[in-house]
């Protein structure tokens, strides 16, 4: 009985023992039994190898130009539509001499009177650098009317296409937004008037200013509170806010991350907010961004002692299917009065206030023109006494701008080289360089992407709106240790090659660590544990 005993038990060992055996076999890793269906041996060879970057765009024209013109003068005639190709001095408006006339003497008149207020006005107030602005944007109006009034005409500056067409025939004016033109009749009108009305009052609005607006010689004055900023919360199918107002104690800009003109559904949006002091003013410490409606994320103050510049990214909810209202993205008439009270205040002097024999200019709110459409340049203001009236798509480049994931981002700069195919040549590649990146993600699904804008020299096949592959290279080495990406496994943080293979049983042998480099997808750079001329 006892021996029976010892033989089962010594059976029951015998069969763990094999099952043992056979369960060590059978766990052994996959990847040492075989590689792929069937396995192929390949020579460690020196080859070149890049990693890229894809993703597609739409082509556009690289550069803009504006062409402006006076507030005041009136175009008789229009000579070009959207679309249309012209060359430098080609005629694209005529003028009526007489506004051109008109314009060009009161302009004159409104600087004379500001030079001698400006003669008589302290340094010390605001009201002074009001004026040196003012006098600077009529001086720039003055020498646009003097070369107007040589042929009464608007011609193209350089070759290019005619990428918008503002208004009609009629007085120009400046609204801020939409048509420039402002249709008349046969005697028409001119602001030449108005300029003569508003030194109605000039002496009360510096009179005030210097009163309550003093600029410290030497101590620059601290923007305590964070202003408000008139910026519409995302609505399916609304428009974005696409330039902040600025004051006379910073600038502001904003960038979103859209990839079309108009908001989209169930879509989270971002905005990228900078505000930068002017001079002679500077941020609180520890003053904090805010916006209505929207979530507040990577504050940047810098790192001077007093802030000059506050950049923040504003996430707002997600869109909802579509039933809001457009209206409700732009900024509401009130809010953007209140972002700017102290210029609101300076319009309630009435002109019966003043004495007419001793009156001067009044301040008329202008600044910098912007000439170029997609200038990176930074402005805080439009000069008011200039209105665009045509756009051309000019120079020699375009651009096209693809989306980058967030894993790839970061291998990414300006200066890269890109190549870019059109669907309509797809035999034609073409160079050119990342030219900007949006550094503001645009998530979707849980997805982030980048705008990156790549520049390429212009050639004559292409045209703006056609389809655009393109391929930024990322990482490149010449002549390295190459081998199948699909060689290397990866096990416990480590990879490894098989040297050699069983041709019965199909097992791998031979395994070998070894370090590992930059890769295409397909191949892949070895650094250690191969050289060149050995199989795997």
């Amino acid at each position: 009985m006892i021996q029976k005993r010892k033989k089962i038990i010594g059976g029951c060992v015998a069969g763990i023992l094999i099952l043992a055996v056979l369960g060590g076999k059978l766990i052994l890793p996959k990847s040492e039994k075989q590689i792929g269906n069937p396995t192929e041996s390949v020579v460690v060879q020196k080859n070149d190898i890049k990693k890229s970057i894809q993703g597609t765009g739409v082509l556009t024209s690289g550069q803009t130009t504006d062409i402006k013109v006076p507030v005041g003068v009136k175009i008789t005639e229009v000579k070009v539509k959207n679309g249309d190709s012209v060359k430098a001095g080609d005629v694209l408006a005529v003028l009526d001499g007489n506004s051109v006339t008109a314009e060009l003497l009161g302009t004159q008149e409104a600087i004379e009177a500001l030079e001698k207020n400006i003669k008589n006005t302290n340094q010390k107030k605001a009201a002074y650098y009001d004026m040196i602005k003012n006098k600077t944007n009529l001086e720039e109006k003055r020498e646009i009317l003097k070369k107007l009034s040589e042929t009464n005409t608007i011609t193209a500056p350089e070759d290019g296409i005619i990428t918008s067409v503002n208004g009609t025939a009629g007085i120009v004016e400046n609204k801020g937004t939409g048509d420039t033109q402002k249709k008349t009749d046969s005697t028409g009108s001119s602001s030449v008037n108005q300029v003569k009305s508003m030194a109605a009052i000039q002496n009360v609005t510096i009179k005030k200013m210097s009163e309550e607006m003093t600029v410290p010689e030497t101590e620059p004055i601290e923007i305590a509170e964070f202003p408000k900023l008139a910026v519409g919360v995302p609505v399916t199918g609304g428009t974005p806010t696409k330039e902040l107002e600025g004051t006379k104690e910073y600038r502001a800009e904003i960038e979103w991350n859209m990839n079309s003109e108009t908001f989209e559904g169930n879509t989270v949006y971002k905005a990228r907010i900078t505000l930068t002091a002017n001079p002679g003013y500077y941020f609180a410490a520890g003053i904090e961004p805010k916006l209505e409606g929207a979530e507040i994320t990577d504050v940047d103050t810098g790192k001077d002692e007093k802030i000059q510049s506050i950049a923040f990214t504003a996430v707002f909810p997600q869109t909802s299917s579509g039933e809001e209202k457009k209206e409700e993205t732009q900024p509401r008439k009130e809010e953007s009065e209140e972002a700017n009270t102290e210029e609101a205040n300076r319009q309630e002097v009435q002109p019966e206030e003043v004495d007419p024999e001793n009156s001067q200019p009044q301040d008329i709110p202008s600044a910098q023109t912007v000439s170029e459409g997609n200038s990176k340049e930074e402005v805080r203001e439009q000069n008011t006494e200039l209105a665009t009236v045509f756009s051309i798509a000019t120079g020699n480049q375009m651009t096209v701008e693809i989306q980058v994931d967030e894993m790839d981002i970061l291998s990414v700069s300006e200066g890269q080289t890109a190549n870019i195919t059109l669907n309509a040549l797809p035999n034609t590649s073409f160079s050119g360089s990342i030219s900007h990146i949006n550094k503001v993600g645009n998530t979707n699904n849980g997805v982030t992407k980048y705008g990156v804008q790549i520049t390429v020299p212009k050639d004559e096949k292409m045209l703006a709106g056609m389809n655009v592959s393109a391929l930024i290279v990322v990482g490149e080495k010449k002549n390295v240790l190459t081998i199948p990406a699909s060689a290397v496994v990866e096990m416990s943080g480590k990879s490894y090659v098989y040297l050699s293979e069983d041709e019965k049983t199909g097992e791998l042998s031979g395994r070998r660590e070894v370090k590992t480099g930059l890769t295409d997808g397909t191949n892949i750079e070895v650094t250690e544990g191969l050289k060149e001329g050995d199989t795997v």
